[in-house]
């Protein structure tokens, strides 16, 4: 289904909001590795631990905030269904699981990290050169979940009618009912 242009999110709002996002993600990553740290005594820094936060992050904003997380929101942008929705449960689960899944990688065992590192940095430049290439502006995480990140058209100014919605001579604020063509009031 094309879209005009103008309705498709360009890549510089698109990568201000990944910024705002990854920092969000971060802010909480640390805040929870504290608490448990403080709480339990374990320290839990991972990349592991980090892509399940975004995950978690991801996740819950698509599917409670029908597609805006904090950096989409602060961009008046936002994630849709290619069919014009607002995001399923599932394409939620698939957007942010193929976003958060790569971090995960990194954790690998340390024979394979150097190959990791190669392939994680792959998939990343392969999504921002799907971002600016194709028409429809859609990473490959939005190409496996199907949906697309569009830009939220600003609020319309309540606009007052140019006449009075009623007369003096409506019945319903009091006037008494006069004849048709009967011009004297009373």
């Amino acid at each position: 289904m094309p879209y005009p242009k103008s309705f498709i999110a360009n890549p510089g709002k698109r990568f201000a909001a990944f910024a705002y996002d990854t920092i969000a993600t971060a802010f909480l990553f640390y805040v929870f590795l504290g608490l448990t740290y403080e709480a339990t005594g374990q320290d839990l820094t991972s990349w592991g631990t980090y892509s399940a936060a975004l995950f978690v992050y991801q996740l819950g904003f698509l599917a409670m905030r029908e597609g805006r997380t904090l950096g989409k929101e602060a961009q008046d942008i936002c994630v849709l269904g290619v069919d014009g929705n607002r995001p399923q449960f599932v394409q939620a689960v698939l957007r942010a699981g193929s976003r958060a899944l790569p971090l995960a990688l990194l954790d690998s065992d340390p024979p394979l990290s150097n190959l990791t590192t190669i392939v994680v940095l792959a998939l990343f430049i392969a999504d921002f050169w799907a971002l600016g290439t194709s028409a429809s502006r859609q990473t490959l995480a939005d190409r496996i979940a199907r949906t697309l990140v569009v830009n939220i058209p600003p609020p319309q100014p309540h606009r007052a009618p140019a006449v009075p919605m009623y007369s003096a001579t409506d019945q319903e604020f009091g006037a008494k009912p006069q004849p048709p063509g009967d011009k004297k009031r009373k």
